[in-house]
């Protein structure tokens, strides 16, 4: 039986480490924190909700099944090419999602990251929350990421002719990231 109380509990803790971190509580306190702790908080109160009903069994008060495990809201499995890798920023666009390019705006907003690719022409796809680890690297700790060129995440914001700029979220570590898309594009002339 899963432990649902203490997934939330680590969920909230992990969020609340990552919000306090000394090379990220700047922009962390600024813009991310509250997202973060939002999320939690909601993560929280599912994981309460749903031991709840384990208690309950299930929820029909006279020991039924224990209620099925709640999906992760914050992960979607799209249709895409097959050479989309995992860690790139992706937009909606053909039958599913293609890789964010902040020089067209067909391919603009990007909505997530590639986590994983259970097939070949699918995507998982996070839209926002702390990235698992293995996904991503080489990102600069502390800096704001934004969506570059082939849904590459960089630190520097995109400037040029028509670039869409994108924040996508806050660098912990070299491998660890806070995902959380804005979706407000601001295009540089």
């Amino acid at each position: 039986m899963i432990d649902t109380e203490a997934l939330a509990k680590e969920a909230l803790d992990t969020a609340n480490e990552a919000a306090v971190d000394a090379g990220v509580a700047l922009a962390v306190a600024n813009d991310l924190a509250p997202r973060v702790a939002a999320g939690a908080r909601e993560l929280a109160n599912h994981g309460a909700r749903l031991a709840q009903l384990e208690r309950d069994g299930g929820g029909g008060g006279g020991g039924g099944p224990a209620p099925l495990p709640v999906a992760d809201p914050t992960v979607f499995e799209a249709a895409c090419d097959p050479v989309v890798p995992v860690g790139i920023v992706v937009a909606a666009g053909g039958p599913g999602v293609q890789p964010a390019n902040p020089t067209d705006l067909s391919a603009m907003p990007g909505l997530g990251i590639v986590v994983a690719k259970p097939s070949p022409t699918t995507a998982r796809v996070q839209a926002c929350g702390v990235v698992p680890g293995g996904v991503l690297s080489g990102l600069t700790p502390g800096a704001t990421h934004y969506v570059g060129e082939g849904g590459a995440l960089i630190s520097a914001l995109p400037t040029g002719p028509d670039f869409a700029q994108q924040r996508v979220g806050v660098a912990v570590t070299a491998t660890l990231f806070v995902l959380a898309p804005s979706l407000d594009l601001v295009i540089s002339r």
